[in-house]
């Protein structure tokens, strides 16, 4: 779940342009699931529901999300003596390559993915770059 606000920090936030959304197990209308706010149903909301100490309702912000949907080169599981590329924000090239041997120290550094060639890791950080992008 995410962090819940208060009512006067929620009534700021719709102020200030941002999604709110409301819970409420009182209020079957709703069914237990986060609802968002929306402007062309204010006369809906009572103030008591944002002020009241007491209040039923539960708010936070509307989580962001990005949907994926970027095409990337098919990762593989190296074997011991492969030389692997995986994505590294260390680097300023946002990869590093190395060659897998079976200790924990790898194992974990393929549990995202590893790819087999340079090109494909450089179209793996590309894509994941202008996911970056599209977040802002």
């Amino acid at each position: 779940m995410s962090e819940l606000i208060s009512g006067v920090d929620a009534l700021r936030a719709l102020a200030d342009g941002k999604e709110v959304q409301y819970w409420s197990e009182n209020d079957p209308s709703i069914q237990m699931r986060w609802t968002t706010m929306t402007g062309h149903f204010w006369d809906q909301y009572n103030l008591g529901y944002f002020l009241n100490e007491k209040t039923a309702f539960k708010f936070r912000l509307k989580p962001r999300t990005v949907k994926l949907e970027i095409e990337v080169p098919a990762p593989f599981q190296p074997k011991v003596g492969d030389i692997y590329f995986i994505v590294h924000p260390a680097f300023k090239s946002g990869y590093t390559c190395n060659t897998f041997d079976d200790t924990e120290k790898h194992k974990e550094f393929v549990k995202y993915g590893a790819w087999r060639t340079v090109e494909d890791i450089k179209i793996v950080v590309e894509q994941l770059r202008k996911l970056k992008e599209h977040s802002k």
